[in-house]
């Protein structure tokens, strides 16, 4: 935990809270869920890298990311946290996962998705998965649309997206100033 700690007070001054989160509170359920991880799941990881910065090209799309953990197997593991036990591996994680495939060296297709669910009893749910030629086509269409969009100087924000909230995005307010509307609370 003292490498948790240490983490969470390097993170404090940067971090945006909104009037309705503790910190203290966040700290300590964040110490729960790094706990019953490594207590329960750690110990069968073999990783072969850990927090690997990636970058390449899709379908002439220059990406990058950050994959949480590549095992001995070439199996991608991504962490996330949920409020309640997910029940399948949403769209927005199956286009993450595809990306990460195809720009990780030696990534071999098979991924997981290690969720810690903030229930009053902490819970780890594993979504295994596999990335698939539509999940493959969705970023080589993707992302040179997306491409396009921002060089044309085009950008929408999707107000219906469940990652549209003050809570999960720190340029909300800076969207609300450019496009208008207002951005829900959380």
């Amino acid at each position: 935990m003292i490498v948790f700690r240490e983490a969470w007070m390097e993170q404090v001054p940067q971090t945006e809270f909104t009037a309705d989160e503790s910190q203290g509170d966040l700290r300590r359920l964040g110490e729960r869920l790094v706990a019953k991880y490594m207590d329960e799941v750690a110990p069968t990881v073999e990783p072969a890298a850990v927090e690997l910065d990636v970058q390449g090209e899709i379908a002439g799309v220059a990406v990058r990311g950050r994959v949480d953990v590549l095992d001995v197997e070439g199996r991608l593991i991504d962490f996330k946290t949920a409020s309640r036990r997910p029940s399948s591996v949403s769209p927005d994680y199956a286009f993450q996962l595809a990306t990460y495939q195809q720009i990780t060296p030696g990534a071999s297709g098979e991924v997981r998705i290690d969720s810690l669910v903030k229930t009053q009893t902490v819970q780890i749910v594993q979504q295994a998965y596999t990335v698939e030629e539509p999940d493959l086509r969705a970023t080589q269409v993707l992302y040179p649309m997306a491409q396009k969009a921002m060089g044309s100087g085009m950008y929408c924000p999707n107000r219906q997206s469940m990652l549209c909230s003050q809570k999960h995005c720190s340029f909300w307010k800076h969207c609300e100033e450019e496009f208008g509307g207002h951005v829900r609370p959380s």
